[in-house]
């Protein structure tokens, strides 16, 4: 049966850290009980009430024993490494907020009233499944100045709920890093237990937050590095799981940061601001995601809408996104590039699949849905970005310029 179409449904497809580990420590004692039973069953102190009809054979309560000792040590291992990163997530957001409470960490301002835009023009929605989108041309191993379909590298912001485990994994063994550079902010689930020991052993921020404006400058315009000709990589710091890709033509390398939350909102529009093209899940968006709605907000204020693509999964309320999308920008500012009289069009797509999967648990089968990316989707919205890029006529934002001023708002002080 698959699963019931409703808005959400995607953040409750794989457990996070927390729930990870107690279910793993249950199933972890109910095994070490059961070897503890196969153990003492021959012996004097096992009660004599407790024992079957029968008689059981040494063989098979050795098996039992073997069995269920291997279970309990693979589902401690697993308990135990859920347990260190869920630790370590809530660790780094109670030092984020002692150090703004200590003043370690600049202050936040008020926002001004942002003006609206006098001219708002009709939003049309090109809304076709990845299938219906023409292919890409031939395939080439990307390079430091041409990508997979033979263009310059483009700058790719992606945003998303930090919440979106299954979406930020999906999006990172498609296509979308053989066409460019992905920028991502960072959550505090991401910190590696690798870089949690070293902001313990220097017991500063300076090696594991980005704290000001001018640091996340400075990282976002580095110099590139060179693409990757390998065809596995593996990812430990783009979200709470370790996520494992396969690119057949090489990939650019992503780009993260692990921003403090009082300059997260200043971040976002710095990435937006340098983007060639941006990238917004909004699969698992819910009313209570206001900062989905800020990135949003700011997306139809900064960026022409040729050069984004809205996601969203198989079990996403479509109509509630577009309410939510059209509700955005009736509300642009006045400085917005999309303001004026021609009609825009925005770019909804849905993309990944669900793949139902089952696990054996004893006499009983336990199914369960796992979502998977498809690449030759990605590979086919990138390269359709492309051509409305080019359609467009818009020049790419320059590398390197200083990003715009922006303002600064009260919110929660946390890591972003």
């Amino acid at each position: 049966m698959f699963p019931r179409r409703r808005q959400g449904s995607v953040l409750v497809l794989e457990p996070r850290r927390a729930a990870a580990t107690i279910r793993y420590s249950i199933v972890t004692a109910l095994a070490i009980a059961v070897c503890t039973s196969a153990l003492l069953y021959d012996t004097a102190a096992w009660p004599s009430q407790w024992r079957f009809a029968g008689t059981i054979p040494l063989r098979t309560i050795s098996i039992i024993a073997v069995v269920a000792s291997c279970l309990a040590l693979a589902w401690l291992t697993a308990a135990i490494i859920n347990g260190r990163r869920w630790h370590i997530a809530r660790a780094v957001l109670r030092a984020s907020k002692h150090a703004a409470r200590d003043n370690a960490l600049p202050d936040t301002r008020v926002s001004p009233v942002v003006q609206r835009a006098s001219q708002i023009p009709a939003l049309g929605w090109d809304d076709r499944r990845p299938r219906k989108v023409a292919r890409p041309p031939r395939l080439h191993r990307v390079t430091a100045t041409r990508n997979v379909v033979g263009t310059r590298p483009l700058r790719i912001a992606y945003l998303r709920m930090f919440e979106n485990q299954p979406r930020a994994r999906t999006f990172f063994q498609g296509a979308w890093r053989e066409f460019g550079y992905v920028y991502l902010l960072r959550s505090a689930s991401s910190v590696t237990p690798a870089e949690f020991r070293e902001y313990r052993r220097s017991q500063s921020f300076a090696g594991l937050l980005i704290q000001s404006e001018k640091h996340f400058s400075a990282e976002l315009y580095r110099p590139f590095a060179g693409p990757s000709r390998t065809r596995w990589h593996v990812f430990k710091n783009v979200g709470p799981q370790t996520v494992w890709a396969r690119d057949w033509y090489g990939s650019y390398p992503p780009r993260t940061f692990l921003c403090h939350g009082n300059i997260w909102k200043a971040a976002v529009n710095m990435l937006l601001d340098q983007a060639d093209l941006v990238v917004l899940d909004l699969s698992g968006l819910m009313p209570g995601n206001e900062g989905v709605r800020y990135e949003l907000q700011q997306i139809v204020d900064r960026v022409p809408i040729e050069r984004v693509i809205f996601l969203a999964d198989r079990l996403s309320d479509r109509n509630y996104l577009r309410t939510e999308i059209s509700h955005a920008w009736v509300r642009m500012a006045s400085h917005s590039p999309n303001s004026g009289t021609r009609t825009r069009v925005a770019r909804l797509a849905v993309t990944d699949s669900y793949r139902q999967m089952q696990q054996q648990q004893g006499e009983s089968t336990y199914i369960y849905y796992r979502l998977v990316a498809r690449r030759w989707q990605s590979r086919r919205l990138a390269t359709d970005a492309l051509r409305r890029l080019a359609a467009s006529g818009l020049p790419r934002p320059q590398p390197g310029r200083p990003p715009r001023p922006t303002a600064r708002s009260h919110h929660d002080q946390s890591v972003a």
